[in-house]
Parts: C-alpha cells; sequence; structure tokens
C-alpha cells in the first residue's frame, strides 16, 4: 500500500496510499500516542519484489521468486 516512487514505482500497489494519506496516517497516529512500525521484508519474504522481471537478478534461485541473494550488490540498496 506504499506509495513507491522512483525505480521502485512498480511496486506500488494499483491502490496505493497516496502521499497525503501517508501524511495523514501519521499524524492520526501521533495524535493517538500510536507508534507507526513499517514493516521490514526479510531475505526470504521477497516475492512482492522479485516477481518482477526487474528485480529477478536478485533472486537467491532464480527460478523462485520469494528469497533475495545477499551476495548481490543491488540487494543492499533494494
Amino acid at each position: 500500500m506504499f506509495p513507491y516512487e522512483g525505480p521502485l514505482r512498480l511496486l506500488r500497489a494499483k491502490y496505493a496510499y497516496s502521499p497525503s494519506e501517508i501524511k495523514e496516517i501519521l499524524h492520526l497516529a501521533g495524535l493517538n500516542e500510536l507508534e507507526v512500525i513499517p514493516l521490514v521484508q526479510t531475505f526470504g519474504h521477497m516475492e512482492f519484489v522479485l516477481k518482477h522481471t526487474a528485480f529477478a537478478h536478485l533472486r537467491e534461485v532464480g527460478s523462485f521468486p520469494c528469497t533475495l541473494n545477499p551476495h548481490e550488490a543491488e540487494s543492499l540498496a533494494l
């Protein structure tokens, strides 16, 4: 649901939140003393990224889009 931009734009969900909606969510959370904790994917849960052809070269095993290869230099940036 995150409104990805730039090289990650292809990861954006069809009905992603707008930047203004994200700001509103953060504002309301703060007013209600809630801490927003982003979901951070780990090496073995990257299907939403690695299923795309543009990121397939970062797979641990080429035919399986679930695991990120930590030995690829681009993996750290991703």
